[in-house]
Order: structure tokens, then C-alpha cells, then sequence
């Protein structure tokens, strides 16, 4: 049976970076939204800003989440594997 380890570490890294991802655009949309509070920036903009930030994390996100089911899926695999190689 081939090994599905480096593969696993692989995707923990890509995972890794999507989540990091997520995380920066969702720093990123809270800007918009403390200028509008401060008010520098009148609602209209906020509400562009705020959908153009929505719109790059749903991809991510969901991309996070088939990595997840992904990475789930082949750890179950792998570790079938692993104790009926014992």
C-alpha cells in the first residue's frame, strides 16, 4: 500500500495556509467597517468594501472546508491501514 503520509502533510499545509488566508481577509474587512464607525468613510463604500471582501472569503472558505472533509477522510485511510500493516 502506498504511503498517504506525505500527502497528509501536504494538506495540513495547505490547510494551514487557507486558514491563514481567511483570517487576513477577515482582519481585512474589519477596516472598512472601523473607518465607517470614525467616520471617514460614508455607508455606500462601506457596503461595497464589505461585499468585495465577503466575495474572496467564500472561496477560501469553502475550499477550507473540502480540505477538512479531504483531510478527515484520508487520516481515517491512513490509519485503517497502518494497524492492519501490524
Amino acid at each position: 500500500m502506498e504511503d498517504v503520509g506525505p500527502s497528509l502533510a501536504g494538506s495540513t499545509t495547505e490547510r494551514e495556509q487557507m486558514k491563514s488566508h481567511c483570517i487576513e481577509l477577515r482582519v481585512q474587512r474589519q477596516k472598512p467597517l472601523d473607518a465607517h464607525y470614525a467616520g471617514v468613510i460614508p455607508l455606500e463604500l462601506l457596503k461595497s468594501e464589505q461585499d468585495r471582501i465577503t466575495g474572496q472569503l467564500t472561496r477560501p472558505s469553502d475550499q477550507l472546508a473540502s480540505l477538512d472533509a479531504n483531510f478527515e477522510q484520508a487520516r481515517t485511510v491512513y490509519a485503517g491501514h497502518t494497524r492492519s500493516d501490524s
